[in-house]
């Protein structure tokens, strides 16, 4: 069994003096694995007084709206379904800003194909996973560890994370692109399928969205190049937690991105794909 020890992500962050900080912080998947029967003070982050219902979570994701993303998609003739969809869309957008699709055509051995090579990854010990991977360097702390980390003090997420550029693809070549896990060694190829795919269902969303609001149809979309649009995928861990009262998985927030693409599966593990613009 690894030293406690040696099982940290180090994170840098600017402090409030503008100064880079560098910080320790414990690997969750191993405090996970070590069996513990305590939360370390710095993953609290709800008051014991205070904590979340698991009744009013069932009740956001028993009641979340449905896109069916095959009927947003245009034929030759006017289609009676997609005005009805685009609407539903509209109104959704509006008062929601989020919601589940189905239809959506990415194939199922595509999502298998994540669920394998994610589990494969999280499957290693923590220093097969540091020796499989790189790291920008950078604040954002890309890669494998933690990100998103601004103080010693930051109450922390109950989370791992694997955090990967996905496009465009870099002028300078793979050397600039070393967050790349090494195994499963069809990672990289699997995740670049997916990320394939989930472009087209961005796309088509965007247009849809943008018709669902009574603008020209490439109003989004002409602001995402698929030549310069950055694409961010990030894979959330969640192991079992002994204090889940007390702690979150990943602290509430609004994706700075354009649209997430969320696919979760079992209960450990989410993948996120995540578009930017130009610029």
């Amino acid at each position: 069994m690894e030293k406690n020890i040696e099982c940290f992500h180090e994170v840098t962050f600017i402090d409030q003096n503008g100064h880079p900080r560098t910080s320790r912080v414990p690997v969750v998947q191993e405090l996970a694995r070590q069996g513990l029967n305590y939360l370390p003070k710095r993953f609290i982050s709800v008051n014991h007084n205070d904590p979340i219902e698991s009744s009013t979570v069932q009740h956001v994701s028993t009641t979340l709206p449905i896109i069916n993303v095959a009927k947003l998609r245009s034929g030759l003739e006017p289609d009676e379904g997609r005005v009805e969809e685009l609407a539903k869309l509209a109104s959704v957008a509006k008062e929601w800003g989020l919601f589940l699709v189905t239809e959506h055509g990415i194939g199922s051995d595509i999502l298998n194909g994540i669920k394998d090579v994610v589990k494969g990854f999280f499957g290693l010990s923590f220093q097969e996973k540091k020796q499989c991977v790189g790291s920008y360097v950078s604040v954002d702390n890309m890669g494998y560890g933690r990100n998103f980390v601004k103080s010693e003090d930051q109450p922390l997420d109950w989370i791992d994370r694997l955090t990967i550029k996905a496009a465009p693809a870099p002028k300078g070549g793979d050397k600039e692109l070393n967050v790349w896990p090494q195994r499963p060694p069809n990672f990289r190829q699997v995740i670049e399928n997916y990320v394939k795919e989930a472009r087209n269902v961005l796309d088509e969303l965007l247009i849809a969205l943008a018709e669902a609001l009574a603008l020209e149809s490439h109003a989004f979309l002409k602001h995402f190049d698929s030549n310069n649009s950055e694409i961010n995928v990030r894979i959330n861990y969640y192991p079992p937690c002994p204090r889940p009262d007390l702690a979150l998985g990943i602290t509430p927030h609004t994706d700075a991105s354009a649209l997430t693409l969320l696919m979760q599966f079992e209960t450990t593990a989410a993948s996120r794909s995540s578009r930017t613009g130009n610029g």
